[in-house]
């Protein structure tokens, strides 16, 4: 005979499992059955009792039934799912400190590459100048290039600046509403 203890993991389900037992249903029973053994007078029986069967739970529909097979479905293929993507993240990390020293080395191939493309590039404007060449990008058998030149905004005192935005920015909002006849 199997103890609860070396009954194996895939066992068939209980009987009350199978019937879909309403839980509701099984609680109210037992609070009934519990209520039936205390002692009480008559009186208070009766109300109670009759309370009672108004807010007696109903049998769900089969329609609920299949709805709770499904969620319980849902649940568990959701517990093992998150099971795999550990296993898979696992893998993952694996494969990652096998190849670190790789990827690590072709980084550095990737960073030096585009540093020394920048720098000749540079070094040769009139292949990006759109007057000469009728574009601003030069094509090669490996992609586009296209260079974008910009130039810092070199500001003086920038406490003074800010404080001329600020002051630009009331300025067009009261003119703003001086439009709309709104008072300042």
């Amino acid at each position: 005979m199997e103890t609860p203890a070396t009954q194996s993991a895939e066992a068939p389900e209980p009987a009350a499992e199978k019937e879909h037992v309403n839980p509701a249903q099984l609680l109210f029973t037992q609070f009934l059955q519990a209520l039936r053994e205390v002692e009480l007078p008559e009186v208070y029986r009766a109300k109670l009792s009759a309370r009672l069967t108004e807010l007696k739970p109903e049998l769900p529909s089969d329609d609920f039934q299949r709805f709770i097979a499904h969620l319980r479905s849902y649940s568990a293929a959701t517990a093992q799912l998150s099971e795999m993507e550990a296993s898979i993240n696992d893998m993952l990390l694996d494969l990652i400190a096998d190849k670190v020293t790789e990827y690590s080395a072709l980084q550095m191939v990737l960073d030096t590459s585009a540093q020394e493309a920048e720098a000749i590039a540079r070094q040769h404007p009139e292949w990006f100048d759109a007057a000469k060449t009728k574009s601003r990008t030069v094509t090669t058998p490996y992609g586009i290039a296209k260079m974008h030149a910009s130039s810092a905004l070199q500001v003086e005192d920038e406490a003074k600046s800010l404080e001329l935005l600020e002051s630009a920015k009331a300025q067009k909002a009261i003119g703003k509403r001086e439009k709309k006849g709104v008072g300042a």
